[in-house]
């Protein structure tokens, strides 16, 4: 979700990119964001979610991750080196970095 704390666009010289945890959504930070109400201050709450090939959904309705920390059938952390974690890890910064480019 994207937020705006200032009613004129082009008053905003800030830009605040808020990243959710693992399970969780990007609505709690958009509602935190709009609740700080920073001046001159874009805010912009971003949903990791296999539906936008951004990131990874969690089995079961458990909300998404921005990449594969365990090993969902069995419910075991990946090791840090997995080829797995790292894999999707490194997906999700290509991603992240192709958005901040955008943003540029």
């Amino acid at each position: 979700g994207i937020s705006n704390s200032t009613p004129d666009m082009a008053m905003n010289t800030n830009l605040l990119i808020l990243l959710h945890g693992t399970g969780d959504t990007h609505r709690p930070y958009d509602r935190l964001a709009q609740t700080m109400a920073l001046p001159q201050t874009a805010t912009l709450a971003i949903q990791a979610t296999s539906q936008t090939s951004f990131g990874v959904s969690l089995p079961f309705g458990l909300g998404s991750s921005w990449f594969h920390e365990m090993d969902y059938s069995s419910g075991l952390p990946l090791g840090l080196h997995h080829s797995t974690r790292v894999q999707s890890l490194n997906v999700a910064i290509d991603k992240l970095s192709h958005l901040l480019q955008l943003l540029a």
